[in-house]
């Protein structure tokens, strides 16, 4: 006689109770949606940490209780810090500049694309909808040309990527730091910018004021040269003195040309800083030098 199997009177409570078999669904729904929530939390790679360096307390060479701090706490410049000069031409260039000047258009450009990245990336934390349209219109029966119908169609899409690794979060925070990073690339090409038209402008000024001092210089070179050759007539002079006066004077003469040279290329420079030819730069103003502000500690 074959054996029975005896059903375990739990066994069959637990599969025809009506709430066991609930229980059982929400139990298994609760840890599905608990695994989800793990999964999602879950990020790829670990979080940047910015490396620690020992850069001292003190420089290497400073005396030994002769470096004293200063007590006057920091003061910041102004974001127009050349308006502490004082000079209205320089004013008017630092005005003119960013609307010209290529290389910081460019550096613009690449701040706009790295927060176009940034927006892109985003995107990937929500939905993607998608919608069309059609409208055909077309004969009915044998011949298609009697009794035209419309057709209108329209059909929605929409599709959403859980990011369960972590992968989109990343990009977002990559596409931020990129967004940072060109920002300070900017600043950093507007404050280089301005520096080096400054540096450019106050050469030329200081260049006209020697070419003002050097062309007093060669009059006084060229009477030396006029006296040196009456003293030679009279029997005073040597010819070595002539000719020492009139090299001291030709040397003079060199130098102004080669000052001149110079402050060309000064001038050539604001006019590319500015985003214009050198053909059709014109520097403006009297030659003098602003006074030096006061500088902060």
């Amino acid at each position: 006689m074959p054996d029975r199997v005896i059903p375990r009177p739990d066994a069959d409570f637990a599969l025809t109770h009506p709430g066991a078999r609930l229980a059982c669904r929400a139990t298994r729904a609760v840890l599905a949606i608990a695994a989800a929530l793990a999964l999602s939390a879950c990020a790829v790679g670990p979080d940047y940490q910015r490396p620690v360096q020992d850069v001292g307390a003190a420089y290497a060479h400073a005396p030994e209780g002769r470096w004293i701090p200063a007590d006057t706490p920091p003061r910041a410049l102004p974001a127009d810090w050349w308006t502490l000069f004082d000079d209205g031409v320089l004013d008017d260039l630092m005005d003119r500049m960013p609307k010209g000047n290529l290389d910081l258009a460019q550096a613009e450009a690449q701040f706009r694309q790295a927060h176009a990245a940034l927006d892109s990336a985003r995107a990937g934390l929500f939905p993607t909808l998608g919608a069309s349209t059609s409208l055909t219109r077309a004969g009915q029966g044998v011949s298609q040309a009697g009794n035209p119908a419309t057709t209108y169609g329209l059909s929605a899409t929409a599709s959403w990527e859980v990011d369960l690794w972590g992968r989109v979060r990343r990009d977002v925070e990559a596409a931020r730091a990129g967004e940072q990073a060109g920002a300070a690339d900017l600043d950093a090409m507007r404050l280089s910018l301005r520096s080096t038209l400054a540096q450019a402008y106050f050469g030329v000024r200081s260049s006209q004021l020697q070419d003002a001092l050097l062309a007093r210089t060669l009059d006084e070179y060229a009477r030396a040269l006029e006296m040196t050759r009456n003293r030679l007539a009279a029997g005073v002079a040597s010819p070595a003195d002539v000719a020492a006066a009139s090299m001291q004077l030709d040397q003079a003469r060199a130098q102004r040309i080669r000052l001149g040279w110079q402050r060309e290329q000064q001038v050539h420079a604001i006019a590319v800083l500015l985003g214009q030819t050198p053909a059709s730069f014109l520097l403006s103003g009297s030659a003098g030098l602003p006074a030096v502000p006061d500088v902060p500690v």
